[in-house]
């Protein structure tokens, strides 16, 4: 699939993710979410590279034809957190 700038196409090799959604803006649950994988005794972190987020991960579905409607409110779409994880042996 050919992607046109602005956008960059990035390649995601998959794995095992905590998921929490939250509305657009809710940005300090991040730290819950990451409290609860630190609390959590089935799981662990699984973090990667620093400069890539950690491979932690914000999903939002089809944002630009979203917010590009001005009858719409940004902070009314839901947006996915993702952390990367693995089973504790």
């Amino acid at each position: 699939m050919e992607v046109l700038p602005p956008l960059i196409k990035k390649y995601f090799s998959g794995g095992l993710y905590a998921a929490h959604m939250i509305p657009m803006g809710a940005f300090e649950e991040w730290e819950w979410l990451s409290d609860w994988v630190g609390r959590s005794d089935k799981y662990d972190f699984n973090y990667g590279k620093p400069e890539c987020m950690s491979h932690c991960l914000e999903e939002h579905l089809n944002y630009i034809n979203y917010v590009c409607r001005p009858e719409n409110n940004p902070y009314e779409l839901q947006l996915d957190l993702l952390i990367p994880i693995k089973e504790k042996r």
